[in-house]
């Protein structure tokens, strides 16, 4: 056993690396334009810094860049990638630091000891930091745009180069790609095809074939996870082009999501509100959930039905709290849109309008309740669609039959902003807010939030 794992030391960085069966033939692949198309976790990024490493090291002297999709992935993950892969094979100028990039994160060239040499770009460049000089490799990790592309082709037309693109087909300029790289032909679903435009193109799915590190189990526990996400299901487990065809948003909806019965105490009372300046365009929920079961059920809605102002809002939100049974100092989670209130009111935020009519209507110097802004970091959308159907799916999240107007949109929504999916959209977003605001934190929640 010693002798295995001290051979196993010993080895080269690229030794001790098995890429999987579906990426392996990438490194003697003879065409010049090569798409890998496929889902998420099957190793794209480290499978391009692997050729883009393999290519410098066994080839004195070549010419690569590595392109990621912003300036962070590309020094913090597909450095790290290449750090691992370049080990031993380093000129004495170039060093790599964890968590931070390459000299640091202060350069964007790694230089080898053979006189290879890796540029480090990113989408996040202008096109202009994409010229220069003449390249004998390109691996780009994501799509990149037309303009990019363009300008990279142009870097291994002198050197009769190679250029690699691996990607998931999410929230992506994809239309001209697709139209580039299969022409008028049908779209493969699986393999490799080389296509009349020249380009080669390898598919790959969510299976144990195209990354063999996770066992079927986990794969299993994966897909699970992706069906948060009906609408990217096909993009990021089976690789398509375009996700599903079915409009739908919140797929996992149905007529037993709806309901009466309340997850086990003890509870938590809480509110979502978005908010809107137009007739019917404010929207707030009452909700209760338990934190260890991670159950949550939406008691009452209420929904400006005329154009209400911030008093009336605070009254109607007041009563929804009532409804339930409950008093206003019970909410112990209370989460709104930021909106500003407006020329009416320079300076104020709807939320602190309400919170002021709230302290009024129940007596009290200070608000029952402190409405805080909801999560709008980037990708915190589908993430908290992502949390709605999973909760739909799994029966922990339900809604009492009172809440019609939100049981119609999670019924029809399908992703809009105008004319009536609009007008769910808010009641949508109320919903998204408080699921995110309440059970977020939870691993089952946390885990659904992927790029």
């Amino acid at each position: 056993m010693a002798s295995i794992l001290q051979r196993l030391t010993n080895a080269s960085p690229f030794a001790r690396f098995a890429p999987s069966a579906t990426f392996a033939p990438l490194l003697s692949e003879p065409a010049r334009r090569v798409l890998i198309r496929g889902p998420n976790r099957i190793g794209k990024s480290r499978h391009m810094a692997w050729l883009a490493a393999y290519r410098a090291v066994h080839q004195p002297g070549h010419r690569c860049r590595v392109v990621g999709p912003t300036n962070s992935h590309t020094q913090r993950v597909l450095g790290e990638y290449l750090a691992q892969f370049l080990d031993g094979a380093l000129s004495s100028r170039s060093y790599y630091v964890t968590g931070r990039g390459w000299n640091g994160g202060r350069v964007k060239d790694i230089l080898l000891s053979n006189g290879s040499s890796i540029e480090l770009r990113s989408l996040e460049d202008h096109v202009q930091a994409h010229s220069g000089v003449a390249l004998d490799l390109i691996v780009m990790d994501e799509p990149p745009t037309r303009a990019h592309l363009i300008e990279n082709q142009a870097r291994i037309m002198d050197t009769d180069g190679q250029l690699f693109i691996g990607a998931t087909m999410v929230g992506r300029p994809v239309a001209y790609l697709r139209q580039i790289v299969e022409g008028d032909e049908r779209s493969p679903t699986a393999g490799r095809t080389e296509h009349a435009t020249g380009w080669t193109q390898y598919v790959a799915s969510l299976t144990v074939t195209a990354c063999p590190w996770y066992t079927e189990r986990q794969l299993t526990e994966h897909r699970e996870r992706m069906r948060s996400a009906p609408w990217e299901w096909a993009q990021r487990v089976e690789g398509a082009w375009h996700g599903t065809d079915d409009d739908r948003v919140l797929r996992a909806f149905d007529d037993q999501c709806v309901s009466s019965a309340l997850p086990g105490r003890p509870f938590v009372l809480g509110l979502g509100m978005d908010h809107g300046e137009s007739v019917g365009h404010t929207h707030a929920l009452i909700a209760v959930w338990n934190e260890t079961q991670g159950a949550m059920h939406v008691m009452d809605e209420y929904t400006n039905p005329e154009g209400a102002d911030h008093i009336d809002d605070a009254r109607g939100l007041l009563a929804a709290i009532t409804r339930c049974g409950a008093q206003p100092t019970d909410v112990r989670v209370a989460v709104g849109d930021i909106n500003t209130a407006g020329k009416a009111h320079p300076g104020w935020r709807i939320n602190d309008l309400i919170q002021a009519e709230c302290a009024q209507l129940t007596f009290r110097r200070s608000p029952p309740f402190v409405i805080k802004g909801p999560d709008k970091t980037p990708g915190s959308v589908h993430w908290g669609l992502r949390c709605i159907n999973h909760g739909f799916r799994r029966r922990t999240l339900t809604i009492h039959p009172r809440c019609k107007h939100l049981i119609d949109a999670c019924r029809y929504w399908k992703g809009g902003k105008k004319g009536e999916d609009g007008e769910y959209s808010h009641a949508i977003d109320a919903m998204r807010y408080l699921v995110v605001a309440a059970l977020g934190h939870r691993t089952d929640h946390a885990q659904l939030r992927f790029s």
